[in-house]
């Protein structure tokens, strides 16, 4: 009972949620997949100061009828800051919103992402995600969402619909949160 005791005081005192409990440590071969990730370009869209639980996201683009990678594809990415709100330079246009940036994959159709987690909108349902658009496709617009984060009717939406996709949130050997996402680009 006093152990059950100290772990409610430290999740109330630390602010850590269901979501963040549920996060589980990379594995032995994705602590090394994350490593030869680091070692491409990184996409940052944020900057040093950005507020907000820091996040990597490890992208592959894939043609999703041969499965060969995706090269030198450029992907524009946008998302909500830690507030949900999008802070758009331009009212009304989210692709102009602060957190945002562009990247190239490379001959892997490999792309890593640094940003924050998004805040959500503060509707009823947690769907916060980040959008990408990658140029020379149809369709071109994307989403991806957080399993952490998700209801399950809306992990069913997404697991329906070939533009939304679901990235497991996982901790490294030095408590970063990082998500692997292979995407099958219909094109």
């Amino acid at each position: 009972m006093r152990f059950l005791t100290l772990i409610l005081i430290v999740c109330v005192f630390s602010n850590c949620s269901a979501q963040e409990k549920s996060i589980r440590k990379l594995s032995g071969l994705e602590e090394k997949e994350f490593k030869n990730y680091q070692k491409i370009t990184t996409t940052k869209l944020i900057s040093d100061d950005e507020v907000g639980k820091k996040l990597f996201i490890c992208f592959q683009l894939v043609d999703a009828k041969s499965n060969k990678p995706m090269a030198n594809k450029s992907v524009f990415f946008y998302q909500a800051a830690v507030d949900g709100d999008y802070h758009p330079e331009k009212i009304g246009d989210p692709k102009t919103a602060r957190i945002k940036g562009t990247g190239i994959t490379n001959a892997k159709g490999q792309i890593f992402v640094e940003t924050i987690l998004p805040g959500n909108y503060g509707v009823s349902e947690d769907v916060r995600h980040i959008h990408f658009i990658i140029s020379d496709v149809k369709p071109s617009n994307y989403d991806v969402f957080f399993e952490q984060y998700l209801s399950d009717a809306m992990k069913n939406r997404i697991y329906r619909n070939n533009q939304m996709f679901m990235v497991d949130l996982k901790k490294n050997s030095k408590n970063k949160w990082v998500g692997f996402l292979k995407i099958k680009v219909a094109n």
